[in-house]
């Protein structure tokens, strides 16, 4: 081939990692059963398995759509870089969320994510049937800590665990030890793929729902080491550079038109693939303005399995990205992300979201793929312990209470 062109887009599977959890005066008591690497390689192989309903259809493509949804924030900062992230993952905090918010901030869920209970249905049905075997797994766990002062409602904590296999914890939210707790839990979960979920608990953080996701497959069709070579990829500012790519010749599920080819790689594990997007004509920051939901499913339908040995050069690439999904959550579902979401059937006491981040990393390599994802959504509980901590900018004020003369006033900067 002379001079080309290679982006990759790649849409990575979500993971939500929940496991079992007993009723909310258990959490200290109970066992955690948290799936590892090392209990797949003791259970039987099991493939992929999902009966879709018309209902299910309806909240995977709400997942998918919510995917895109990101995806065009992260296009429309005008930065054109690599990055990955997880769809599945983000959209299953929403999902658990639906079953601790009620009013206006369940509808604003709802309108994303879709029926609270089809989303319940749905991911119950999607974990259990996920692939287990000694080299090809798909790992979903899921963590909601709790500050040790505080409840969760029953209800809440046993739909999380009959849907989402959800564990629930006590910690002391005061002791430094408790962000290590959690990283460590996190870290045996993504097999040490990401290091860190949280850095900090901050002074007002009173609870910590965290998703975690790990896929790892080989090709059912591996490249061969021996021939990939440094070779020319062209960027879309069209300078070009050297990168490793790897190479092979098989027949191969691909399409083919005028503005784009797309091919898809069948994984080892059943009914999992990795779709590649490469656009002919335009730029991809172009291109992906144009791609969205319709578009990736108009591509699927139009793959075709091609018996001849196709030529393919795909870059050996790893990825890592993080992002904070709260401001265009907030866009997206002002009612959930405001200051007073009506967020009752989680906790009896008024409380907020706070923060919402997800780290990524993405590895494609000879022999495989190994995708990782970690989704944190921190909420504060606004009812029980107000604090003040004027750890940004302020103005103050020195004044009478009978009067209420002022006799001084100003502002903090911090310096």
């Amino acid at each position: 081939m002379n001079a080309f062109r290679y982006y990759t887009f790649s849409v990575l599977l979500t993971i939500v990692m929940f496991v079992s959890c007993n009723s909310q005066e258990q959490y200290r008591e109970q066992e955690v059963k948290e799936f590892s690497q090392e209990q797949y390689r003791e259970q039987e192989v099991k493939d992929f398995s999902l009966v879709m309903t018309a209902e299910d259809s309806v909240i995977s493509a709400n997942v998918n759509g919510l995917g895109f949804a990101i995806f065009k924030e992260i296009a429309s900062n005008g930065d054109l870089q690599s990055c990955v992230f997880s769809p599945l993952s983000a959209a299953s905090v929403l999902a658990m969320t639906t079953n601790g918010a009620s009013g206006l901030a369940l509808r604003d869920l709802e309108k994303i994510i879709g029926s609270s209970q089809c989303a319940n249905d749905f991911f119950r049905k999607y974990i259990q049937g996920l692939p287990q075997s000694k080299d090809n797994s798909v790992l979903l766990n899921n963590l909601i800590a709790v500050d040790q002062k505080y409840p969760l409602n029953d209800s809440f904590v046993n739909q999380l665990q009959d849907s989402y296999q959800a564990v629930a914890r006590n910690y002391d939210f005061s002791d430094i030890k408790t962000v290590s707790e959690i990283n460590d839990w996190m870290k045996r979960c993504t097999e040490g793929r990401i290091s860190e979920a949280i850095d900090k608990i901050d002074d007002q953080e009173d609870a910590i729902m965290i998703n975690t996701l790990r896929l790892k497959s080989r090709w059912s069709d591996p490249f061969s080491s021996q021939l990939t070579k440094d070779r020319r990829f062209i960027k879309d500012d069209g300078d070009t550079i050297m990168i490793p790519m790897m190479y092979q010749e098989m027949p191969v599920e691909m399409m083919e038109n005028d503005e784009y080819q797309a091919l898809a790689k069948k994984l080892e594990l059943n009914h999992f693939k990795m779709l590649f997007v490469l656009p002919k004509k335009l730029t991809l920051s172009a291109f992906s303005s144009m791609m969205d939901l319709k578009m990736f499913y108009e591509i699927l339908d139009s793959l075709q399995f091609i018996d001849d040995n196709i030529k393919i050069s795909i870059p050996k690439f790893s990825i890592s990205s993080v992002f904070n999904y709260f401001e265009s959550f907030k866009r997206l579902m002002p009612n959930a992300f405001g200051m007073n979401p009506d967020l009752s059937k989680m906790t009896r006491v008024p409380a907020r979201i706070n923060r919402v981040i997800q780290k990524s990393a993405l590895e494609v390599m000879e022999y495989g793929v190994e995708a990782t994802s970690v989704t944190t959504e921190t909420f504060v509980f606004l009812g029980m312990s107000p604090s003040f901590c004027a750890d940004h900018p302020f103005l103050y004020f020195i004044y009478d209470d009978i009067s209420r003369t002022i006799l001084f006033m100003g502002q903090f900067c911090g310096n």
